[in-house]
């Protein structure tokens, strides 16, 4: 009893300290037909839904027009107040290193992003939404529903 109670009391306070997600999408439709990968790890830690640059844990962000630009972004290449994330729907982020600058955002649904060499000059730019990236573990559960569907309609 008092190791069953030891674990809910540690997993209710793991619930409160905020919840960890990865978060994976895809944006689109630039000029010569690049694409935006990014990826991030982060924790609510004020547990208001929102994510900011101080409760990321973990990023990555690749960019590449093919035989021309290839750019590979992380944590370190975000300035401290430049990414903010609701949702695909509602978020903004800056990222920077010597050669790429990329200006992504989205407010209720409506999205721009751009990406400038190191003059500032523009290269590239979309308007096309973000789209998620299902987890591989988020199909586990769909893939094991049909396999036992499966299963029972054979037999």
């Amino acid at each position: 009893m008092r190791t069953l109670l030891t674990f809910a009391m540690a997993c209710g306070l793991s619930l409160m300290a905020g919840h960890a997600e990865t978060i994976q999408f895809v944006q689109g439709g630039w000029d010569r037909g690049s694409e935006l990968n990014v990826t991030f790890d982060a924790q609510d830690l004020d547990g208001d839904g929102d994510f900011l640059r101080s409760e990321l844990l973990g990023f990555e962000a690749r960019f590449g027009v093919p035989g021309q630009i290839e750019a590979r972004f992380t944590l370190d290449d975000i300035p401290a107040d430049g990414f903010f994330f609701s949702s695909l729907d509602n978020y903004l982020y800056l990222l920077q290193n010597s050669n790429l600058t990329i200006i992504s955002t989205a407010f209720e649904g409506a999205s721009l992003a751009s990406a400038f060499n190191s003059n500032f000059e523009l290269l590239e730019s979309t308007s096309s939404a973000a789209s998620s990236v299902p987890e591989p573990a988020g199909l586990v559960l769909p893939g094991l529903l049909g396999l036992v569907f499966w299963k029972r309609r054979k037999t």
